[in-house]
């Protein structure tokens, strides 16, 4: 436990930081960097189209290069997606390499981690800081369309896992940062980024054979969104329904919003489209009604429950190995519908390592689980094997 002794004090200040220090709009010079050529020059998956060196404020000792990198969104078409990639000051030779799949950090550009991290911490930072401090390079994803223009795709599974693939792909291609291509790969997310390390693991085989990864772990699982908005319906954080409304209409081409909505409805998806994480959860709209923002509503609408379907996770067999927790505390995303996942990945034939937290919420929950987290990817990565936990739920 040598590590909590030691970076305890720093995941506190970063958490403090994180919660404290206000996110600004970027100057016109951040901003323009995100600005894709059109049309976008020819290239593959990965390819990086600009980069720049970054000033982490946040993570002392490090060196950072914002990158604008091809992609290809969840219907196949190619686009620009964001991130940074982060090492150590000095990366050893065939030094591990971690795709960070960030959770949900809100709607509006200004809230994407490339723009963030410079500056401030973020909810990231206290994972980040032991992977550093292990001597791992980092590959963030800003996801498509965060940043980036056009809306954000939360929790769109195809689209978060070729942004998350593709960064990892773009860390590898950078010059003059030391990562080695052929060393050992993991990805690791919670809560949004928990869907998109799902989604990750299940489509590396297909869209990403050139990036094996040795591990994925994922956190604070929102596994079927189904069972998430009628958990969320009423609650505190019912506004995140307008999020995926945005998303979804956004990421296929079937879905519009028009004659959907309410008058509240559509105020409420206009408010979401500006806000970061804070002020989602503390808007006045908190405690919404699907009913009081929707004339015909999505859990029942053939059109979206298809992708809705689409995007339950658990529904192909990752090759390799997963590491799966959520506190059963959970006020956000139910218990229930993340052991469901489990279960199903392990029906699959999946090699599963399960953690059920106890007594923790969501945001807690990250942080409760990251020496675990740490010392399973340290394990996968050093290449020992992991036998898995899979058994039916009591």
């Amino acid at each position: 436990m040598r590590w909590m002794a030691t970076a305890r004090g720093r995941i506190v200040v970063a958490l403090v930081a994180a919660a404290c220090t206000p996110i600004v709009p970027a100057n016109a010079a951040d901003s323009a960097f995100y600005v894709p050529p059109d049309p976008l020059p020819s290239g593959a998956p990965g390819d990086v189209i600009r980069t720049e060196p970054l000033r982490m404020a946040s993570l002392p000792g490090a060196r950072a290069w914002r990158v604008l990198y091809r992609s290809t969104t969840a219907t196949g078409e190619p686009t620009a997606v964001s991130g940074v990639v982060i090492t150590p000051r000095r990366l050893r030779p065939g030094a591990p390499l971690i795709g960070i799949a960030p959770g949900f950090p809100g709607m509006d550009d200004r809230c994407a981690p490339s723009r963030t991290l410079p500056t401030s911490a973020s909810s990231e930072t206290p994972l980040m800081l032991p992977l550093l401090q292990r001597g791992y390079a980092l590959a963030v994803t800003d996801y498509e369309g965060l940043g980036t223009p056009g809306d954000h795709r939360y929790v769109v599974g195809a689209s978060e896992a070729h942004a998350v693939l593709d960064v990892m792909r773009a860390a590898r291609r950078l010059p003059d940062t030391g990562i080695d291509p052929g060393a050992r790969a993991a990805v690791s997310g919670y809560s949004q980024g928990g869907h998109a390390a799902m989604f990750t693991a299940e489509l590396q085989p297909s869209y990403a054979p050139d990036v094996p990864l040795a591990g994925v772990a994922a956190g604070g699982l929102p596994a079927d969104f189904n069972a998430i908005a009628r958990f969320l319906d009423g609650g505190w954080f019912s506004q995140l329904f307008s999020a995926v409304a945005v998303s979804y209409e956004a990421a296929y081409p079937e879905i519009e919003l028009d004659g959907m909505l309410t008058p509240r409805g559509r105020a409420a998806l206009e408010e979401v489209r500006r806000d970061c994480l804070l002020d989602i959860v503390t808007s006045r709209r908190a405690f919404s009604r699907l009913s009081s923002l929707t004339v015909r509503s999505p859990l029942t609408d053939p059109v979206w429950q298809r992708r809705f379907a689409e995007n339950r996770a658990a529904q192909r067999r990752p090759p390799m190995p997963l590491y799966l927790y959520h506190s059963r505390a959970d006020q956000g995303l139910p218990f229930k519908q993340a052991e469901e996942a489990k279960d199903r990945y392990c029906a699959l034939g999946a090699t599963v390592r399960w953690r059920p937290l106890r007594g923790t919420e969501h945001a807690l929950g990250f942080l409760v689980a990251i020496p675990g987290t740490v010392r399973w990817l340290d394990a996968r990565l050093r290449g020992d094997a992991e036998a898995g936990t899979c058994a039916p739920s009591a």
